[in-house]
Order: C-alpha cells, then structure tokens, then sequence
C-alpha cells in the first residue's frame, strides 16, 4: 500500500490543465493535495497558475455533475471527495458569456514530498488570453490587427515622437502633445500595453510564488 493510499491527506493529484480551442495551447501541470483542496481553493489555483484575474463567474463539471462557482458548495467540496484516479478528466470553465474552457486531466496520484509546498506548479506553456479578450475567434482578429501593420505605424509614431522630444530645444512636451495629439499618443501606448500582454511568456517562477502567497493565506484563514 502507498504512504497516499495509507494517509489520505499524504495524495497529492498531478494535473495537467489546458484551455481548448487556442494555438499554441496553453497550459500548466500543477500538484495540489487532495485532503487540503476544495473546488472554491482549486478555482483560485486555475486562476493563479493561468493568469486569470477572477472578474467573471465559473463552474466545474466533474463526473457528470457541475458544480457553479457562486454555490457555497465550493468551500466544503474536496478533491478527495471524488477519489479521482489517473487518467480521469473534468472542465473548468471560466467566464459564462465568452467560455473559456479548461481541460483539466489526472496525470497521476502521487504520495506528497516532503519540503515542496503545495499548491505547485511543475511546467506550462504559452499565456491565456487577456481578460478583454472575447473568445479564440475575436483573439485572431485581435492579432491580425495588433500585430500587423498597425504595429509598424504604432512603432514609428512614437519613435518620431521620441526623437523630437530629444531634439527639442523649445517649448515644452506639453507644446509638443498638442503638435502631435495626446489621443493618438496614449492610443498608440495603450496598443502596444495590449501587445505586450499578447506577447508575453509564461513564467513559472513567478507563478510558483503567487501559488505560494496563495497557499499561505489560504492555510491562514483555515487556522
């Protein structure tokens, strides 16, 4: 017999969580203790480990039941409840009007390690989409316009702004916003902000600290 299978609050749940319907797919592979996790503190951990910033409603669909993010049933249903075995799969949805829709899959049910904190994220791949996004469809038209030729026009806009910030020698920038026009300028700088998050790489390290800030605060409310 396993330490896990011997002392339930030792199984630990490896899962791979991935967001349909997106190229490259996005990703992670996270370790949660299954004694220790309800479905409210799991949704907090998708949230976390995908980059999500938890604006909008959610629920989870396991073993042919859902389960709605706004139900108090969240807080007291675990994860060993469902004495879920590997290779077993449910979704996490995320925003009802515009679903993104994550496959979560057991990759496996392992014993808990001694000085690793959990929750824990393994790997991941790729970024989810800004919260402003309206669905893959709209994340493709937003690429095709973000990073297309208005990239080009965005880039020496504000380099020719810049360069005449350098030389100026009369007047203020305020003199210069009115020549130029403020709008278009903060337009270009709140384009390439968008750009940037369209952009951006997964980065495990940080998401490993903000799971272990979550963790923290989670085992302080429960105390």
């Amino acid at each position: 017999m396993s330490a896990a299978a011997a002392d339930p609050s030792r199984t630990v749940l490896r899962l791979r969580v991935a967001l349909r319907d997106l190229k490259p797919t996005p990703w992670r592979r996270i370790e949660v203790v299954a004694a220790d996790t309800s479905l409210a503190e799991l949704h907090r951990v998708i949230q976390t480990a995908m980059g999500w910033e938890d604006q909008h409603l959610h629920c989870f669909q396991i073993l042919g039941r859902r389960h709605d993010g706004d139900t108090p049933d969240l807080t007291r249903i675990r994860l060993d409840d469902f004495h879920l075995r590997a290779g077993e799969r449910f979704l996490y949805t995320y925003n009802h009007f515009v679903p993104w829709v994550h496959d979560v899959r057991v990759e496996a049910v392992v014993s808990r390690r001694p000085r690793r904190y959990y929750p824990h994220c393994l790997a991941g791949r790729h970024v989810c989409p800004p919260e402003w996004c309206s669905g893959p469809e709209a994340l493709d038209e937003i690429r095709s316009d973000l990073l297309g030729l208005g990239l080009v026009e965005d880039l020496e806009f504000m380099a020719a702004f810049g360069s005449a910030v350098v030389e100026m020698s009369e007047g203020t920038v305020g003199d210069l916003l009115d020549t130029v026009g403020e709008d278009k300028l903060r337009r270009a700088i709140d384009r390439q902000d968008r750009r940037d998050a369209l952009l951006a790489e997964f980065d495990r390290h940080r998401t490993n600290t903000l799971l272990a800030e979550l963790g923290s605060s989670t085992a302080e409310a429960t105390a």
